[in-house]
């Protein structure tokens, strides 16, 4: 629904990028969800059992494996070739970079 209201406002929509506008609303609804969602239960039988929890557990195999990807792949198919190129310096700049005091910090 986000999605479709994202290219339903053109006024968001020319200053946000969709990605963007995704994980804050992912911020928000997880926000309300941490407040309003009680995960913690009483030393029982339900505790040692989890089948009982509605939500999955946030790990990084979930972030990295499903979660990241769409994220990524939006991103990159929302970018425009003329600002890729134009910015080309500056994406090449920072693994170099990045790769090279890596290299100097772990040796």
């Amino acid at each position: 629904l986000a999605k479709l209201g994202f290219h339903r406002a053109h006024v968001i929509s020319s200053r946000v990028p969709e990605s963007c506008l995704l994980i804050i609303l992912g911020l928000l609804f997880g926000g309300m969800l941490s407040v309003f969602y009680d995960d913690h239960c009483p030393q029982n039988q339900r505790c040692i059992d989890s089948s009982w929890k509605v939500f999955p557990k946030f790990t990084p195999q979930l972030f990295f494996l499903f979660l990241l990807p769409p994220i990524v792949l939006e991103a990159a198919y929302s970018l425009h070739n003329k600002h890729f190129s134009y910015n080309i310096r500056s994406i090449l700049c920072l693994p170099v970079v990045g790769t090279i005091i890596n290299f100097l910090l772990t040796g």
